[in-house]
């Protein structure tokens, strides 16, 4: 799910979220929703994290992971470095940074932020509404890299791309999604942790429901949710995954 091969090159999913709809011509029908966030830890910390991840209730983000809140007030081309993003760049506006989760001893730091635009402002520099996920400011700064001539892709020094968003158009891969999806090129961007003696985790939440759509459905028809997470992590270029918790949570 988090690891995808294109056109002969290999990428990592760093965040998305979507949606899976049964067949909704049914009365009834079953939904699946995921939430994926990657986040990097130094390497000497992985096993604490794989305990605390085996004793935490990931789903809903309820241990306060730190997670990214879209931003709109700067201009797409103003992030990272300009006076405008520079004033929102904190934890208050949902922009983070190396932090601690609380109860433990490690750091953690969310590889990626989000922009959006409705495109009806006074700002023209998009066209129509955008939602595009972008890299954390601290690998744009750490791994030199600059923004294409398209939006949401990043190129090293070499002019290589090392991040974008997939659901963009004018990116160098397109899929259809309705939710943006940040695109990590997976040889370039292992070797750069490689270096920084850092490693991937990935924090995978979701639910599993049947969804009624008749109109005399009363709540006491809900059967209820499966609250579903799991983790990931890398071993050099090698991910592993933790085995899947399910949780049923039963209708009161």
């Amino acid at each position: 799910m988090i690891n995808l091969v294109q056109n002969e090159k290999e990428y990592l999913i760093l965040s998305t979220s979507f949606s899976v709809d049964g067949n909704k011509e049914k009365e009834k029908y079953r939904n699946l929703y995921y939430h994926i966030d990657a986040f990097v830890i130094e390497k000497n910390s992985v096993n604490n994290l794989v305990e605390w991840a085996k004793n935490s209730n990931l789903y809903g983000r309820d241990t306060k992971i730190p997670e990214s809140i879209h931003f709109s007030k700067p201009y797409l081309r103003e992030y990272p470095n300009s006076k405008a993003y520079d004033y929102i760049d904190m934890d208050y506006y949902g922009q983070t940074t190396w932090q601690t989760i609380n109860g433990t001893l490690f750091n953690i730091l969310l590889t990626s932020t989000a922009y959006s635009n409705e495109g009806k402002s006074y700002d023209k520099s998009v066209n129509e509404s955008i939602e595009i996920t972008l890299p954390n400011k601290w690998f744009i700064e750490q791994m030199k890299l600059k923004q294409t001539l398209n939006d949401g892709e990043w190129i090293n020094p070499n002019g290589q791309v090392i991040f974008f968003d997939s659901t963009v158009k004018s990116c160098c891969v397109s899929q259809d999604n309705e939710n943006s999806v940040l695109l990590a090129n997976k040889n370039l961007f292992v070797e750069f942790l490689e270096k920084e003696n850092l490693t991937l985790f990935w924090i995978m939440w979701g639910e599993k429901q049947v969804r009624n759509t008749d109109i005399n459905y009363n709540e006491k028809d809900f059967l209820g949710i499966a609250e579903i997470q799991s983790i990931s992590y890398c071993d050099g270029s090698k991910i592993i995954d933790e085995p899947i918790k399910i949780r049923f949570e039963e209708q009161d």
